[in-house]
C-alpha cells in the first residue's frame, strides 16, 4: 500500500470512528442551496425505506413505536421520539435519526436537541448521493443549527456547528461561517469544537498544515481527546511526516476502548510500518 493509498485509508478510519457529536469530514456538494423549499421529500418513505434495510426484529419494533408515536402528546410523545432517534442512531441511520430529533426539538424547544438534529441532517447530507436528498438534508441541517442558536446564541458549540454548517452548505455566503468560527477561537482560542472544526474543513480544502496546527493545540488542550490524535496522524501523513502520523495512531489507540476500532488501528499501523 502505498502513501496516497495510506492515506486515503486514515480518511475513511477518521470518518467511520469519529466522535458523531463532534461531527465528520465531508465530501464537496453541488447544487445545494439554503432554500430547498422546491424540493419534494417523503420522510415517511426515508423512515420505511431505513427499517427495510434493519433486522427484522428491530424494524418491525421500530415500526411500530414510529406508528403508536403518531397518536401520543405531551411526556409520551417526547419519549417516543427520544426512543426512536436513538434507536436509529445506534444503526447510524442518520437521516432517519434526524427526523425523529427535530420532532422532539420541535417540542421541547431546548439548543441541544436542535444541534442533535443539525448534525444529524449535516450527516445525512454528506452520506446521500441524491440531488434532492441532499438538497433537503442540506437545508434541514442549516435550519436546525439556526434554530438552536436562536435559542441559546451564548452556547459556542452551537455557535461553532452553524459555522460549519453555514461553510459546508450555504450557497448565498459560505465565509459567514468562517467568520463565526474565528469569532469563537478569538473569544476562546482552545474551544475544541471551534478548533475541530477549523481543522476538517483546513483537511476538506487541503490545507494540511493549517489542519496539523489545528490538531496539535487540541492534543495540547484536550490530551486525553482521541480524534485530537486520529486528525493529527491523517494531516501529518499527508504531509510526509510518517513517525508522527505513526506516533499518533498509537497514541489514539490507547485512549479508545472499542476492540472493533483498536483491531482497524492495528491494521492501518501495521500497514504503516512497512512503508
Amino acid at each position: 500500500m502505498n502513501r496516497t493509498q495510506l492515506i486515503l485509508v486514515l480518511g475513511c478510519v477518521a470518518v467511520g470512528l469519529a466522535i458523531f457529536v463532534f461531527g465528520e469530514r465531508f465530501q464537496t456538494k453541488t447544487n445545494v442551496v439554503d432554500n430547498a423549499s422546491s424540493s419534494v421529500f417523503n420522510e415517511d418513505k426515508l423512515i420505511n425505506e431505513t427499517l427495510g434495510g434493519l433486522t427484522a426484529e428491530k424494524s418491525a419494533r421500530l415500526g411500530l413505536l414510529n406508528k403508536a408515536l403518531k397518536s401520543k402528546k405531551g411526556a409520551a410523545f417526547l419519549e417516543g421520539s427520544r426512543q426512536l432517534a436513538l434507536s436509529f442512531d445506534s444503526s447510524f441511520s442518520w437521516g432517519a435519526s434526524a427526523i425523529f430529533y427535530e420532532k422532539l426539538a420541535v417540542a421541547d424547544k431546548l439548543a441541544e436537541t436542535w444541534a442533535l438534529a443539525g448534525n444529524r441532517y449535516l450527516s445525512a447530507f454528506d452520506m446521500s448521493a441524491d440531488s434532492i436528498a441532499i438538497q433537503w438534508f442540506g437545508f434541514k441541517a442549516l435550519n436546525s443549527f439556526k434554530q438552536a442558536y436562536s435559542i441559546d446564541s451564548t452556547n459556542l458549540d452551537v455557535k461553532a456547528d452553524l459555522g460549519k454548517a453555514i461553510m459546508l452548505i450555504s450557497t448565498s455566503d459560505p465565509m459567514a461561517g468562517l467568520s463565526l468560527l474565528r469569532e469563537i477561537t478569538k473569544q476562546n482560542p482552545t474551544h475544541l469544537r471551534a478548533n475541530l472544526n477549523l481543522a476538517q474543513l483546513s483537511i476538506k480544502s487541503n490545507q494540511m498544515q493549517k489542519a496539523m496546527d489545528r490538531f496539535k493545540l487540541i492534543i495540547e488542550n484536550y490530551p486525553s481527546y482521541p480524534e485530537g490524535y486520529l486528525g493529527l496522524s491523517e494531516s501529518s501523513l499527508s504531509l510526509g511526516d510518517t513517525a508522527t502520523a505513526l506516533q499518533s495512531l498509537k497514541e489514539y489507540k490507547a485512549l479508545v476502548k472499542d476492540p472493533a476500532i483498536t483491531r482497524q488501528v492495528d491494521i492501518f499501523i501495521k500497514e504503516l510500518t512497512k512503508n
